[in-house]
């Protein structure tokens, strides 16, 4: 029999802090376990083989062994370091934004595979060269996963049917809400109908069958919205994508990103 305290996790690496003199810790996203937090230790010396195989957005094989208040890295195995993305300040900016919102809004130990593979997938997409429609469909896609999709077809509020019209009105971060149910107050933003009609094509469909999607000018209207609600479940910026704005990577809210 294996030992109980080791267990090898294939995991995508999200962050890491230095800690001590030489250690990091390691946050990981792993297809066994979700979101763990493991001690790297003496990774940060020269002598260290472990280093290269736990850098952020690694996409690597761990061995970790159970320690007394949180688990130690005893080996690990990149499978894929993303060597694209590194190279591209835009591209690793947009990167680190879908890592960042996998960190900050899921919990520890509560194992997630749609999560694992919506992100893994994500990231051979950036490396691969897919752009500002992939991003989209991974925020949609990632809030429907966390169970906080906002209502697209039907009023977040009184549940009414959402009929055709010219321009809707939509409450961060329940979704679309009917003309009635807008007077109850709060803070709205307009969406229009081809950005209702975007939203609800991402939420549906998988990347193969939306990935040939032109926004247009509409596509800023979808980022803003999205931006927001990711805001308000963060209840912050999304850090990377602040960088991204400094690096050509992301639109200003409210710009034009298409």
């Amino acid at each position: 029999m294996g030992n109980p305290r080791l267990t090898q996790v294939q995991a995508i690496i999200l962050k890491d802090r230095e800690v001590g003199e030489a250690d990091r810790l390691v946050c990981l996203f792993t297809l066994e376990r979700g979101k763990v937090w493991a001690r790297a230790a003496g990774v940060r010396k020269p002598t260290s083989r472990l280093g290269g195989h736990l850098q952020p957005l690694c996409h690597s094989r761990v061995l970790l062994a159970r320690g007394r208040e949180r688990d130690v890295v005893s080996q690990a195995e990149a499978l894929h370091t993303f060597p694209g993305l590194r190279g591209d300040l835009r591209r690793l900016a947009q990167a680190l934004a879908c890592a960042e919102v996998v960190e900050g809004l899921t919990a520890e130990e509560q194992a997630n595979p749609r999560i694992y593979h919506l992100l893994l997938h994500t990231l051979e997409g950036l490396e691969a060269g897919e752009g500002e429609v992939l991003l989209r469909w991974y925020e949609v896609q990632m809030l429907d996963a966390l169970g906080v999709v906002p209502h697209l077809f039907a009023c977040a509020e009184c549940g009414a049917p959402l009929f055709p019209q010219p321009q809707y009105t939509f409450r961060v971060p329940v979704g679309v809400v009917c003309g009635g149910c807008t007077s109850h107050g709060g803070a709205f933003l307009s969406l229009s109908l081809e950005g209702l009609k975007v939203l609800r094509w991402l939420a549906r469909h998988d990347y193969a069958q939306v990935r040939t999607l032109r926004l247009g000018p509409v596509g800023a209207e979808v980022e803003r919205l999205l931006r927001e609600t990711f805001r308000w479940h963060l209840e912050r910026e999304v850090r990377a994508a602040a960088f991204g704005e400094r690096v050509g990577g992301y639109p200003p809210v409210g710009g034009r990103a298409f």
